[in-house]
């Protein structure tokens, strides 16, 4: 039986001849099976959570809470019988910011809604490790957007995102969520760009494909992952593709082998 991975193409792409590829992590000779096979445990892990009755009673209460355009978030804990337990929704009363109660008991993760259909976020990524460091069972965070798609951003290597946090601190401006240092920021904002513009990909889409292209290329220790019709995440990884012209295209995949 071949050992290669099974990938979902999600973005077609008709290509110039000669297509150079590019890997978006630290190692450039890392190949998507080894991309996929680093993290289909923690794929594993928040599936089976995904397939619980209260993962889609979270779900709903978010759906039906932001409905009002408002940001909401709970938690996910764990009892003394090591049985999952949500937490009652929240809201600061924000388009873009809700609460996080670390002390809920038994907090491995949270869940909130985003009214505007963006992906997660880099004040989301940020936040995550900075609570994971004093936290470490607190590891996800999952994203439901208003259209139902939902996204979990996952930290899978805990040394690595500590030391995104110190090579890339984020840029703070009081009365708004943390965001990427200067360069990063200005190349994601760039890439989002050449996505929607060039490449004529839908802006929910684009926001996605940047911040899965950042995290990665930035071996930043957490990984994004889409919940899919098959009722299931899988990590999302972005290769950089140049043809013999200089042409470059950006082709999302999905990992399916989990």
């Amino acid at each position: 039986m071949s050992t290669l991975p099974r990938i979902q193409r999600v973005l077609s792409i008709v290509f110039f001849s000669s297509i150079h590829i590019y890997s978006t992590g630290q190692n450039l000779g890392s190949s998507v099976k080894q991309l996929c096979d680093d993290t289909s445990g923690t794929a594993i892990r928040i599936t089976s959570l995904s397939g619980k009755a209260v993962f889609s009673d979270a779900v709903a209460a978010l759906q039906k809470a932001g409905s009002d355009g408002n940001e909401y978030g709970l938690m996910f804990g764990r009892d003394s019988s090591d049985s999952v337990i949500i937490s009652k929704i929240s809201t600061s009363g924000a388009i873009n910011s809700s609460p996080v109660n670390i002390g809920f008991p038994g907090a491995f993760a949270d869940a909130h809604n985003h009214p505007r259909n963006t992906a997660p976020s880099a004040g989301d990524i940020y936040n995550l490790i900075k609570l994971n460091k004093d936290h470490p069972a607190f590891d996800t965070r999952f994203t439901i957007l208003a259209n139902r798609t939902i996204y979990a951003t996952v930290i899978t290597d805990k040394q690595k995102a500590d030391s995104f946090v110190t090579r890339y601190p984020p840029e703070q401006t009081p009365g708004f969520s943390p965001r990427f240092p200067e360069q990063q920021f200005n190349e994601f904002a760039d890439l989002k760009s050449y996505l929607i513009n060039i490449q004529n990909t839908d802006r929910t889409k684009a926001d996605e494909i940047a911040t899965a292209f950042m995290l990665d290329k930035y071996d930043s220790g957490v990984s994004l992952m889409l919940y899919v019709e098959q009722k299931r995440f899988q990590q999302i990884i972005v290769r950089e593709l140049i043809d013999d012209r200089g042409n470059k295209t950006y082709r999302m995949e999905l990992c399916t082998d989990n």
